[in-house]
Formats: C-alpha cells, structure tokens, sequence
C-alpha cells in the first residue's frame, strides 16, 4: 500500500506571548497651569533645566543632539533618551521605547528630567482645559511587529472596547480624542462584529496588518474629536494607524520598528510609577488574553441616549456617568487579569475614580460585575 503524503497547510506555530518583551513609548505633555499655553522658546527652557540637573549630579551623563537629550547614569544603572518639542499649547516629551524592566530601572531618571524638569520651567502636566491629563500610550512587541499575533490585536481591540469605562474615567478620559466604540452609531458595532465574525470562522486568513486595516477602513469611520462629527480612522481610545507594514517613526527611536498600537485613551501620568502602573495593567492584560482561546465576542455595555444628545467633559467621569459604576469596571478587569488591585488603584489619575475605588476596597460594597451605567 502505498502513503501519499499531503503538504500541510497549516500556518507556522507563533511563538508564547511573553509580557516581559512588550516595548512602550509615551508622549508626555505639559502646559503651564495657568496661561495654559507654551511659548516659543519652551523647548530651549526644558533642554536647559535638564543639562542643569545633569551638571548638579556626578551620577549623570548627558548627550545633547539637534532633537533628543539622552541621560546615563551610573548608580544606579539606567538610560532615558527624551525628545522635547512644542505641540500645540503643550510642551510634548516623547520618550524613547523602553520594556517595563527598563523602566522600572530608569525610574529615577524618568521623575527627574521629564516631570520635575518640566517643573523647573513651570509647567505641570496638564489642565482642565488642555489635553485634558492626556498622554499618548504606544506599545508593541515582536510577534505584531512582524505581523503576527492577529488575534491579540483583535482580541485586546475587542476586550478594551468591551469595558467603554477604561475610557471614560478609569485609564482615560479624553473623549474627543479617544472615544470608545460604545458611544458611536450602531453601524460601527456591527462593523466590528463583521471583523469579528470574519476573524473567528477562518482565523488563518490574515495577519495582524490585515486585521488592523480593515478596522481602520470599515469600524472607525466616525469621530468625536472637539465635538465634531466626520470621518477619521486616528481619533479613537485605540488607534492602529501604525499597525502596517510601511508604518514609520516620527523620531529617530533606538528601536527599529515603528509598528505598534497607540492607547490614546490613557491619563497624562503625574509621575513615572503612575506610568508604570499603566504599563503593567496593559502587559498584563495582553498576558491574560493571550491565553484565551474561545471564539473573540464584540458585547459592550448600551448606552440608551443617542450619541448626538450627550455632552462630554474635558476630564474626569463623563457626564452621565456614574464614578463608583467606573471604579468598580476598573476593579473588576483588574482582577479578571490578576493583577492585585491595591497596587494599582493609588495610581488612578482622575480623583473620583480613585476615591471611588477606595471606597469600594475599603467598604467591600459592590452593585454588581462592575460594568459602567448612565446615572438616571
């Protein structure tokens, strides 16, 4: 008897997600409290106060080229590698991409030279009416960088879309910025239940540009930005705008790739812990769901006011929303990824959200699952 043996056509094993290697990069963004603008000559301000603190610690070493400063020390060991520029009414410092081990490493560097540099040229992070407490959260790591990981990219999509309170007062809360999908039209979740659909009957059709594509192309077609209404693929609580092959960098960063996902929706951190806090939840959370293996499910919370009726504030709980309900959204999708809520709740940066969480660990009263509700 003969055996034939057929070609598999099986797509290549992807190798575990491992949260250690996730990369992140953020855009911190600072204004003066009071004027809440920035002039001119801002970037020349910060760049001198940190060659200032560089000069006024032995432990430091500095290098200054035309758009970064980059910061060794010796002890304890560490590197930051900033790029300062004005944006509109914000002095923006993005940071070079760094792992959370590297983070947590160049810590003190990190409170040094961006928030308290900024604060030698009085300017603190953020305003009520200027950004908002926003910041511009990127990470990625090697198997999306590549193109693989197709369905973590939907399934983190899709997750963080499914608790619409992560943006609306609990890790973000710039709405026009970075909406979720739960406040837009009917057309944009049933768009994003077709990609799912798609996805969870053939999920070998496509990688993760593929996927992120046609979510640009089909899902975000609405906007929210500054109270407007129009088309826009950028605007979103998760923007996959980089999510593609040619995706480039706007800076000259130490890491070679420019693909990866920017969480717009994410609080300007008042400090590097706050930072890491962020990093943390999303690492581990991208860990919890890389374990998951049933078929992706699109199921947010309803809202039952049309999207054109509702106001929205700068900052903080939204209007119509209820910040226990928010708290307890937040308490519950920590716990779900395993993470122990007491280390992160002190480091929420909207204050009713946080003293609601603090209540609720401290009391122990929860309502329910803690999904988000519009207060009656």
């Amino acid at each position: 008897m003969t055996i034939m043996r057929v070609p598999s056509t099986a797509m290549p094993i992807e190798p575990p997600f491992l949260p250690d290697e996730v990369v992140f990069g953020v855009e911190c963004e600072f204004t003066d409290p009071i004027k809440a603008n920035v002039g001119w000559g801002i970037t020349a301000r910060y760049r001198a106060a940190v060659a200032r603190r560089c000069a006024s610690d032995r432990g430091l070493e500095c290098s200054f080229d035309r758009r970064s400063v980059e910061v060794w020390s010796r002890q304890p060991p560490g590197r930051v590698r900033l790029f300062p520029h004005r944006d509109h009414c914000v002095l923006e410092i993005a940071i070079d991409p760094l792992t959370i081990q590297q983070g947590e490493a160049s810590r003190h560097l990190l409170d040094s030279l961006v928030w308290a540099a900024a604060g030698d040229v009085g300017l603190a992070a953020g305003t009520d009416e200027v950004n908002r407490w926003s910041a511009h959260l990127s990470f990625s790591w090697p198997q999306l960088r590549a193109g693989g990981d197709a369905g973590l990219l939907l399934r983190y999509l899709v997750d963080f879309n499914n608790h619409p309170a992560l943006a609306m007062g609990a890790m973000g809360g710039d709405i026009r910025n970075a909406p979720p999908l739960a406040i837009f039209s009917d057309r944009a979740q049933q768009a994003l239940q077709a990609v799912v659909a798609d996805y969870n009957r053939a999920p070998e059709c496509e990688d993760a540009f593929a996927v992120a594509a046609r979510i640009r192309r089909e899902v975000y077609g609405e906007r929210f930005q500054f109270g407007l209404r129009g088309r826009n693929d950028h605007y979103n609580a998760l923007n996959l705008c980089h999510v593609n092959r040619s995706a480039r960098h706007k800076r000259p960063y130490g890491i070679e790739s420019s693909v990866r996902i920017e969480q717009r929706a994410a609080y300007m951190p008042p400090s590097a812990e706050h930072l890491l806090s962020q990093c943390r939840i999303i690492a581990g959370r991208l860990g919890y769901l890389s374990q998951q293996t049933g078929p992706i499910a699109y199921c947010p919370p309803r809202f039952d006011i049309p999207a054109d009726s509702r106001v929205f504030q700068r900052r903080g709980t939204q209007q119509g929303m209820d910040a226990t309900a928010v708290a307890e959204g937040y308490l519950h999708y920590l716990e779900e990824t395993g993470l122990d809520v007491t280390k992160h709740v002190p480091f929420l940066v909207n204050p009713e959200v946080r003293a609601a969480a603090e209540w609720v660990l401290r009391t122990g009263a929860r309502r329910g699952r803690g999904e988000p509700r519009l207060l009656q």
